[in-house]
């Protein structure tokens, strides 16, 4: 499929993504019905782009063609959660960084919340790369739940614990978990302790 013109409306360059998609569409639907172009008024005809050309490379890298991501968060990884905890501890005291113990089960609907809101915004990823993230998933751990539980004092789920690299509580979240809250909890983190 070659990348093609956005269409004649001006677009920020934060949406020239959104708006090559959403014309696509509305353009292979149009084409589909006999129409041209991207709005229902509109006779105009995507052009192929070159490589060289400035839509091309701002669609292509983000923003502007610089290789940067005016997309907010764009160019920023998932969070690679550990799934170990000795794994998470060795890593921290080698990199001198705090755990962030994410501890939840996947039948509650909070963490599947977390994930789409606090966990996906980019301040928080951006804020996690400061950190060593360990998801501790109890969904399916018999007899794993009651040590993890106990071991850290949790009373419910999902609970968010910050620990330093000895596996001491510095903080925890355990109650409206939300990205304001997880920023000011690596905020905190950053500190000096």
């Amino acid at each position: 499929m070659s990348a093609t013109r956005p269409c004649a409306h001006p677009y920020d360059a934060r949406l020239a993504l959104v708006s090559a998609v959403a014309c696509s569409v509305m353009a292979y639907g149009a084409a589909a019905s006999g129409a041209v172009g991207c709005g229902a008024a509109s006779a105009q005809v995507a052009e192929p782009l070159e490589a060289d050309d400035p839509a091309f490379q701002a669609l292509s890298t983000g923003g502007g063609g610089r290789g940067g991501a005016d997309i907010e968060g764009a160019s920023l990884p998932p969070v690679a959660w550990l799934g170990k905890l000795e794994i998470a501890k060795a890593r921290a005291a080698r990199e001198g960084r705090n755990i962030l113990v994410w501890v939840h089960a996947d039948w509650m609907a909070q963490s599947a919340e977390l994930d789409r809101s606090v966990w996906a915004e980019p301040r928080v990823r951006r804020g996690l790369q400061t950190l060593v993230p360990l998801k501790l998933d109890l969904t399916n751990a018999a007899g794993i739940s009651e040590f993890v539980m106990a071991r850290y004092a949790i009373k419910q789920l999902p609970t968010v614990l910050l620990l330093d690299a000895r596996e001491r509580e510095v903080a925890r979240l355990d109650t409206r978990i939300t990205a304001e809250r997880m920023l000011a909890l690596i905020a905190a983190n950053e500190q000096p302790q």
